[in-house]
């Protein structure tokens, strides 16, 4: 049979007349006009988030305003702190990190003295044979040794090693101490008129807290040391916090412990619910440990991300820095909070209320005082953190007292956190500038699309 001819088949190429080759589409033009188009309708929708973002922005310093002048300063008289650390062994590292970083908020920043705070730690981390960096803490890096240290020759220890015990924990907050025990050992001085902060963080679980793998302390048991404190008048608002594994469970004034009707004026903080872990932040190569828990180390970046000195802890609340500062945070648990015993919501309470040392007058930066104060004792030696109000300032707390104090102040406030605001829009006024802004670029964005 023939064999089939082998044909070529050569693509021709298509000739437009001069006339029709500006108007012929190619895909570079459909892409140029595509790229019009969105850029057209795109373009005024942008201008108006950018808008709305300034406007949201210019609100947000209005609210943080608004939440500053809504702080409600308490009616005390001094303030002290009890902070534990209850581990001991090289691989619980990061709990004296942790109890070192509210002991360093409470001293340097918030100008408390070393009477006014018991510091609890139950190993010598410091001068561990397995720590490189002899005499350091350092719950950020080391960094070989050239981090910031956190166990600097000013801070002061009360119990260590073996002293650190259910039963002297219990004796600090009870004041029911052994014949001549040393006064730096004690909170002699504690009045009806005292804010307390109880800071724990070590090994826990379900309403228990352990005392170096050799004991423990259960939840009941701190209800019946806080319900004692106040009927024997040793408090006037506390402040409970506990960083370990199912910390809220601690809480003595939640309704599932036992004696928790007794407490009163609690607000009580856990870094994790029941069954639920507390996890540590990071690691250090150079200590092979992991240096710091995620909880308090949020907490305290919090506060040190707004300033050095008492600047740092003054115009926020309770909730903001140990609750809503947490939300975003992978901790690995839920925050509890319960405030259901105090007379003030914890969103209007002042975190100075606990954390500074206080002046009389109000110097807890909630609102206008002619009170000065210190503002970083590391700057300041031989001086006295706090400072003598004024007569002005001392008529003003006062007036203010007999007002919290009042049946009517406590039945007003309580439950604030959860009362609607009546009547007032939290947001802009339809006068305001920036609003009218807004609705403009609104319809303009509105009236430019309609038109593509």
């Amino acid at each position: 049979q023939p064999i089939a001819p082998f044909y070529r088949y050569e693509k021709k190429a298509t000739f437009y007349p001069s006339d029709e080759i500006m108007s012929a589409p190619t895909c570079s033009h459909r892409r140029r006009q595509r790229a019009k188009t969105v850029i057209t309708t795109a373009l005024p929708w942008m201008a108006t988030a950018a808008l709305l973002l300034l406007l949201s922005a210019t609100g947000g310093a209005d609210a943080a305003r608004r939440a500053r002048s809504d702080l409600i300063p308490g009616n005390h008289t001094s303030n002290a702190a009890v902070l534990v650390s209850s581990s001991r062994f090289w691989h619980n590292y990061r709990h004296v990190s942790n109890v070192l970083s509210m002991y360093d908020l409470l001293k340097n920043r918030g100008g408390m003295r070393d009477e006014d705070i018991i510091l609890m730690i139950a190993d010598d981390m410091p001068c561990n044979a397995r720590n490189p960096f002899k005499n350091g803490i350092f719950p950020k890096t080391s960094n070989g040794g050239g981090g910031e240290n956190f166990y600097g020759p000013d801070v002061e220890i009360d119990y260590r090693g073996t002293d650190v015990t259910v039963d002297a924990f219990l004796r600090v907050l009870t004041g029911r101490h052994r014949p001549g025990e040393r006064p730096s050992r004690t909170l002699s001085h504690l009045s009806p008129g005292t804010n307390v902060l109880v800071y724990l963080t070590g090994h826990g679980g379900d309403q228990f807290f352990k005392f170096q793998d050799g004991e423990e302390i259960t939840a009941p048991d701190l209800a019946s040391a806080f319900a004692q404190m106040k009927e024997s008048g040793r408090y006037n608002d506390m402040l409970f916090v506990a960083d370990t594994c199912q910390a809220f469970t601690l809480d003595p004034s939640h309704p599932d412990v036992h004696g928790s009707d007794r407490v009163r004026d609690v607000t009580a903080f856990g870094s994790s619910l029941r069954d639920q872990n507390s996890y540590a932040h990071h690691g250090d190569t150079d200590l092979g440990q992991s240096v710091v828990d995620r909880y308090t180390f949020h907490v305290s970046e919090y506060l040190r991300g707004r300033g050095r000195g008492r600047d740092a802890l003054e115009g926020v609340s309770l909730k903001e820095v140990m609750y809503d500062n947490l939300q975003n945070k992978a901790l690995g648990a839920d925050v509890g909070m319960n405030d259901a015993s105090s007379r003030r919501r914890t969103a209007r309470v002042p975190l100075c209320d606990f954390f500074c040392a206080h002046v009389d007058g109000g110097g807890d930066g909630a609102g206008g005082s002619s009170v000065e104060v210190l503002r970083d004792r590391r700057d300041v030696s031989g001086v006295d953190a706090r400072r003598v109000a004024t007569t002005a300032a001392r008529s003003r707390r006062l007036e203010h007292k007999a007002e919290y104090d009042s049946e009517e102040w406590v039945s007003k406030n309580h439950g604030e956190k959860d009362k609607p605001n009546e009547g007032k829009w939290k947001g802009v006024k339809s006068s305001d500038p920036r609003f009218l802004l807004c609705v403009v670029g609104l319809l303009t964005a509105v009236h430019i699309s309609s038109k593509q």
